[in-house]
């Protein structure tokens, strides 16, 4: 048995239960926090009273973050379904032109550590292909206000200037947690955010810098090691490619 690949293996599995399914995942840690705040009060042990309090109230608060995420996605495909210009959303291949943008952002990525940051891009629908022509510098993007904040585990856009200035998507890079492939599992927040775009994910492996791309619905992987081109991929199709690139 190849221990590190089954890991890898699990860790996208952990990451599609975390991220895809986050307004069943913490209801349960709240009442899980709860009982466990009463419990500490019925010893009497003040501590975990107050320490299983305080995780109550931030589950509960990113109980009512993920069911609202959870809302605006299922509006926003609800609004694509319906629209007739939502090409972007239902593309098979994302084919990134801005070579010298796509080296930032890997050169990038393969610095950074625990904190988020991102860009906008322009892309255009060609037929089922997205071209990213332009991926904007991250420093940039702040200096123009696109980008208002970058946190540990949150970017803080400007949509409004963004959609004035005509940029199509947005390019986010993710700090490692618990595994790296969970990064694959496009959590529900990143989805619903700016739906009517194409979007590119970064994030650190063991053998390197690696970008996936999405959008509402789908999920995008590297063609090759260039990286230039991704192509939409389901579950299994992730999982397999887990099992061969880092397996």
């Amino acid at each position: 048995m190849n221990i590190r690949r089954e890991l890898d293996k699990l860790g996208y599995t952990y990451g599609r239960v975390k991220n895809e399914n986050p307004h069943l995942v913490y209801p349960a840690m709240t009442l899980a926090s709860i009982a466990g705040g009463f419990m500490g009060a019925v010893n009497q042990n003040n501590i975990h009273m107050y320490g299983f309090t305080a995780l109550t109230s931030w589950t509960f608060y990113n109980s009512l973050i993920s069911f609202d995420n959870r809302h605006k996605l299922a509006a926003a495909k609800k609004i694509l379904a319906k629209s007739t210009d939502a090409s972007l959303a239902y593309i098979e291949k994302i084919i990134i032109e801005d070579e010298d943008g796509l080296e930032t952002i890997l050169s990038k990525t393969r610095d950074s550590k625990r904190r988020e940051w991102a860009t906008v891009l322009h892309a255009n629908a060609d037929g089922n292909i997205a071209r990213v022509t332009e991926i904007l510098d991250n420093d940039v993007a702040l200096k123009d206000g696109l980008v208002l904040r970058q946190g540990r585990i949150r970017i803080t856009y400007d949509g409004r200037l963004i959609k004035e200035r005509g940029f199509e998507g947005t390019h986010h890079y993710h700090p490692n947690q618990f595994f790296y492939t969970e990064n694959f599992a496009i959590n529900t927040m990143d989805r619903a955010a700016f739906p009517d775009g194409i979007h590119l994910l970064t994030f650190n492996t063991p053998k390197g810098p690696e970008i996936i791309g999405y959008n509402t619905r789908y999920t995008y992987l590297p063609l090759d090691k260039t990286k230039k081109e991704l192509v939409r991929a389901d579950s299994k199709e992730i999982m397999r490619y887990i099992s061969t690139v880092y397996g």
